[in-house]
């Protein structure tokens, strides 16, 4: 007879987990295991996402991790949506997998502090967050970027 991995089971109270952030930082993160609505890549379009990652320089604002070294790079809004935070670039910067799902929907003031009790200086890293912000997007190379991104 042929053996079957069992189901998997869906979870539906929050669970806790580790993620490793800033490599040796770790948080306790709480998560329910299930999408928000809205929520993947096609709540803002390509090119916008692309000018933001050419934008950072395709590396984490939080930990300055790049793509180039095999990290996963996402956006992560500046005030969080459920904060009153907007899908606008001024709101957005690029951040790796790890950092976004550590800051969930915190305040960038509990970001830090939370960080801050890691034992990370933030006091560079939010004036480097301020400067990203306002650097206007390049929305040209945003589009050549999508365009090769799609013909790949």
């Amino acid at each position: 007879m042929e053996k079957h991995p069992p189901p998997k089971k869906t979870t539906v109270g929050p669970k806790k987990f580790s993620i490793p952030v800033c490599g040796s930082i770790s948080l306790l993160c709480m998560a329910n295991g299930t999408r928000k609505a809205g929520q993947g890549s096609k709540w803002i379009r390509p090119s916008t996402r692309q000018a933001i990652y050419h934008r950072d320089g395709f590396c984490c604002a939080y930990c300055g991790e790049a793509a180039e070294h095999g990290h996963v790079l996402t956006l992560d809004h500046v005030q969080a949506c459920e904060l009153g935070g907007t899908n606008d670039p001024s709101n957005l910067v690029t951040a790796c997998l790890s950092c976004n799902s550590a800051k969930r929907d915190l305040s960038m003031r509990d970001w830090f502090a939370l960080l801050r009790d890691k034992g990370v200086d933030t006091t560079k890293l939010s004036a480097k967050i301020r400067r990203a912000v306002r650097r206007p997007l390049d929305r040209a190379e945003g589009r050549r970027l999508a365009r090769i991104r799609k013909s790949a």
